[in-house]
């Protein structure tokens, strides 16, 4: 009877000095680096951190276990810590648990969820159309959208909203911008340049540009462009059009330009000297715009004259003055 309980003193002894059994299963935690937006989305890659830790006085963490879903299968990594990256887009499920060296296993398992946009929002502009001209104060309405396969948009937005009518009612070059971002703070800007012009009608003679012009059979060649009317020293070259709208209103508020050029031929080359550039005056009383150019200080030989219309488009016509 003695000696039983010498024995069980000293199995009492062996457990006060710290040889008592574990069975606390350890803890783990997990990090998600760059953490996810408020909408929960990453737009690149990410490394997560599994960490574990075991209770006071345990034996300690031996290993971490984790399985990333979909398709992954279970991964050990010995010792308390474990970095997983993960850099292709999708929808993960991060599982993961600890377990220490006395065999306690952690449960139930914990899961964190990563979510991986990489691709911005794709973006499709129907009208207006890509170097499109559309006449002055035309309407055209403005058909677009975007879509994202992934975390989906979050916010789109236009010059114009879809059926609303594009900006027509200023001459010129225009840029129609889509701006389109997901909710994983992927955003696409897509831009549609076009052109806004007018209805131009020639008021000269013969439904030309100038007052003199030669006749179709006369005009030749002369350098690159054909010889389109000649005008004696001193003359003036009248010059008329007429500006109208989609609607054929007459347009008053163009500023349209004269520039003259004298051509010089070196061989197949041509060289160009300006001499003029002129505003184009708008004449009320006939609704014409109209110009006459005086030649009395040039000198014999090849003019171009470039009409500019104030819309982004010009022609050219090439004169000849002879004394």
């Amino acid at each position: 009877m003695v000696r039983l309980m010498l024995v069980a003193a000293g199995v009492l002894g062996l457990s006060l000095l710290g040889w008592a059994v574990d069975n606390v299963p350890p803890t783990s935690t997990a990090t998600v680096a760059p953490a996810p937006n408020a909408n929960g989305w990453n737009n690149t890659g990410v490394t997560v951190t599994i960490t574990a830790s075991d209770n006071p006085g345990g034996s300690g963490v031996q290993k971490i276990y984790y399985k990333l879903e979909p398709d992954g299968g279970v991964v050990e990594v010995n010792g308390a810590v474990a970095q997983v990256q993960i850099t292709q887009e999708g929808v993960y499920t991060l599982e993961f648990w600890a377990e220490d060296n006395n065999g306690n296993e952690e449960t139930p398992h914990n899961s964190v969820e990563i979510k991986i946009d990489l691709t911005p929002p794709v973006v499709f502009v129907e009208s207006p159309e890509e170097g499109a001209e559309y006449l002055l104060r035309q309407p055209v309405e403005a058909r677009w959208f975007a879509f994202d396969t992934l975390s989906g948009i979050e916010t789109a937005e236009a010059t114009t909203l879809f059926g609303e009518e594009i900006l027509t009612e200023e001459p010129g070059f225009q840029v129609f911008t889509v701006r389109a971002r997901d909710k994983a703070g992927n955003e696409t800007v897509f831009e549609v340049n076009y052109q806004v012009v007018y209805k131009i009608t020639p008021a000269g003679t013969q439904g030309t540009f100038v007052d003199k012009p030669l006749p179709p059979q006369e005009r030749k060649p002369k350098g690159k462009l054909p010889l389109f009317a000649r005008y004696k020293k001193g003359e003036l070259i009248e010059i008329a059009f007429v500006l109208k709208d989609y609607f054929d209103e007459i347009y008053p508020d163009a500023v349209p330009t004269l520039t003259v050029t004298e051509v010089k031929f070196e061989g197949e080359k041509e060289k160009h000297v300006i001499w003029s550039w002129l505003a184009i005056p708008y004449d009320p009383d006939e609704g014409v715009y109209r110009l006459l150019y005086p030649t009395a200080d040039r000198a014999p030989g090849i003019y171009d004259l470039w009409i500019g219309f104030g819309d982004g488009t010009h022609v050219r016509i090439r004169v000849e003055i002879v004394a």
